[in-house]
């Protein structure tokens, strides 16, 4: 509805040049005679009978482009003309609006050729539509589908079936076909999807305008389309025994798509004062400008794209609808969606599969978009097997959520301390203790990392890449938080503080950017940045050292090579444009590697 507001006003706009020429273009009399004699006659009988009707015709007859009045001197009509440029516009536009209770049946015949994909096809359709009370409208017809391909012509039928109403403040469209040419189509539209009062407003007058069978709306909608290319109108309009006839000609050309357009649109209104569109025609065709303007005869011109609509409306009262649907509507929507899990109660590092058993199994369309209330308990690392991560101590929710239907189901998730295993008798741990007494004067400073799998979403910190670890922090560590293997030299930390401890030895910095929020974390030649410190691993020399330490986190998967300037110069707006939309959803673990640089002692 908002772009028909835009339509209205355009159009009120172009009328103000008169009821001649709709937009200014070529008007000399002999491009307009050249314009006419393409036009194919397919508007009523109405305006054939000249003694009977009075007719305007709004085109320019002067050779000067300048001359754009329609008075009695220009359109050789000596009587005042009975239907306005103004008044034309909208029966067009309130077609649709009027159609609403009063179309009872409609009509439809469609012949359309063109190319798709480089293959010529040929279509012809005919449909039956009839309106019944609550907004319901049933349609039946069939589709003569013809490919012209190498292997000659491959022809298919359908025969379709189709449902529009008003249902729940829901308008639903469903067309199935026969055959399996054409596929099952569903589609839901909330109508209270509006930003405010007004936008709702149109929602549901535009939906009551496509659940009439008549033609208004489409009416409306092709000469729009024609507006849109911007287009160059003439049209005539013409009266007998009430019945209003109006006929729009319009054309527009695109040299960089090197097309040419070309239109006919005939309304046929019960009267002028009522506007009941009880006939529509469209003729609408797309040629080769280059072939179209170097053409010794037009009419030989074979198009790129044709069709000729013709849509017969009658009114009546509408009749209580009692007959089955062709669909069932409801067995098209997502009805009810139960979750469930092996478990509900996970460690912190946990992961879970949800399963989603979604009802009907007839439903159309059954995706679902999981997602957590409380990202900081509990995230979604993969949509398509429902698959969870626990973060941290807490209570969440687990949501699957079904778009099309509104449809949703929930489940509830505790997240626990990560049991501490049994890390043995702190007296077997004396090679560790060593190497932690020594680290108080050990310079141990981040020296590479590298990405490992599985994807993440959260927030976080920064390391800085070329800083040395809190060797006080380091030395004061507890044997009994380390499970530790005197054959392989190396020390777990599995405390329960692992988050606060640990921070505490890493360097961490401010991301330095106020622009930038730690949701777009990235690894570059100066930062690493992390959400959560996954493991901490000491691993010993022979001489009862520290050799490295291997540090987990998760983080953002990517690594572009960024500097500090152009880290600088990233915002929250300009992040995804600068280094791209799908790496900076993309999280999994990194290994951070800390190495010794020797040893510092006070007396040195």
């Amino acid at each position: 509805m908002m772009k028909k507001k835009a339509f209205i006003l355009s159009l009120l706009m172009l009328s103000s040049l008169g009821a001649c020429n709709l937009s200014q273009g070529t008007s000399s009399q002999e491009s307009l005679a050249s314009l006419e004699s393409l036009i194919l006659e397919v508007s009523s009988d109405l305006s054939s009978d000249e003694s009977s009707s009075e007719s305007v015709l709004s085109t320019i007859t002067s050779e000067d482009s300048s001359n754009t009045s329609c008075d009695s001197s220009s359109s050789g009509n000596t009587n005042q003309p009975f239907l306005t440029a103004e008044e034309a516009q909208m029966l067009v536009i309130n077609a649709g609006s009027v159609d609403v209770g009063y179309a009872k049946t409609a009509e439809v015949t469609l012949n359309a050729s063109g190319y798709d994909g480089g293959i010529r096809y040929d279509q012809t359709m005919y449909s039956q539509y009839t309106t019944y009370k609550d907004d319901i409208t049933i349609g039946s017809g069939s589709v003569h589908h013809v490919v012209h391909d190498a292997d000659g012509d491959v022809t298919y039928n359908d025969n379709f079936d189709e449902v529009n109403l008003i249902r729940n403040y829901y308008l639903i469209q469903a067309i199935v076909y026969e055959n399996s040419v054409f596929e099952s189509n569903t589609d839901r539209t909330n109508l209270f999807d509006g930003s405010d009062v007004g936008s709702i407003s149109d929602n549901f007058q535009y939906a009551q305008e496509l659940v009439s069978c008549g033609a208004g709306s489409k009416a409306f909608d092709d000469l729009y389309y024609a507006t849109v290319l911007e287009s160059t109108f003439y049209y005539s309009a013409s009266q007998q025994n009430g019945k209003v006839a109006l006929k729009f000609y319009a054309e527009a050309e695109n040299s960089d798509s090197n097309q040419k357009y070309i239109a006919t649109f005939t309304y046929e209104f019960d009267s002028k004062e009522h506007g009941f569109l009880q006939k529509y025609v469209s003729e609408q065709a797309f040629y080769r400008l280059d072939d179209y303007e170097s053409a010794d005869d037009l009419s030989t011109l074979v198009p790129l794209d044709y069709s000729l609509e013709t849509n017969l409306i009658t009114s009546g009262e509408l009749d209580e609808f009692t007959d089955e649907f062709p669909i069932d509507i409801d067995s098209s929507f997502v009805q009810s969606i139960t979750l469930s899990a092996a478990e509900t109660t996970l460690e912190v590092g946990e992961t879970l599969a949800i399963r989603a058993v979604v009802e009907p199994e007839t439903a159309v369309n059954k995706s679902l978009i999981f997602s957590s209330t409380n990202e900081n308990v509990a995230v979604v690392t993969n949509d398509s097997t429902g698959t969870i991560l626990a973060l941290g101590e807490g209570t969440c929710e687990i949501v699957a959520l079904n778009v099309e239907s509104g449809v949703e189901g929930r489940i509830s998730i505790t997240v626990t301390k990560k049991a501490k295993p049994d890390t043995g008798d702190d007296a077997a741990k004396a090679d560790l203790k060593e190497a932690l007494d020594e680290s108080l004067y050990q310079v141990l400073t981040l020296v590479n990392y590298c990405s490992g799998a599985g994807e993440f979403s959260g927030t976080g910190v920064l390391i800085e890449k070329t800083g040395s670890l809190n060797s006080i922090s380091l030395s004061t560590l507890s044997l009994s938080d380390f499970v530790y293997n005197s054959k392989t030299r190396v020390a777990s930390y599995v405390g329960d503080d692992i988050q606060d401890r640990l921070a505490r030895i890493l360097p961490l910095i401010d991301n330095g950017n106020e622009n930038l929020s730690n949701y777009y974390g990235f690894v570059n030649d100066k930062y690493v940045y992390y959400q959560s410190i996954e493991e901490f691993e000491i691993h010993l020399a022979t001489d009862n050292t520290i050799d490295y330490i291997d540090v987990v986190v998760r983080n953002n998967a990517f690594e572009p090579t960024i500097n500090a300037d152009k880290f600088a110069t990233l915002t929250d707006e300009n992040i995804v444009d600068e280094l791209g939309e799908c790496p900076i959803n993309k999280w999994g673990t990194v290994h951070i590697y800390v190495e010794s640089q020797g040893f510092v002692y006070p007396d040195e």
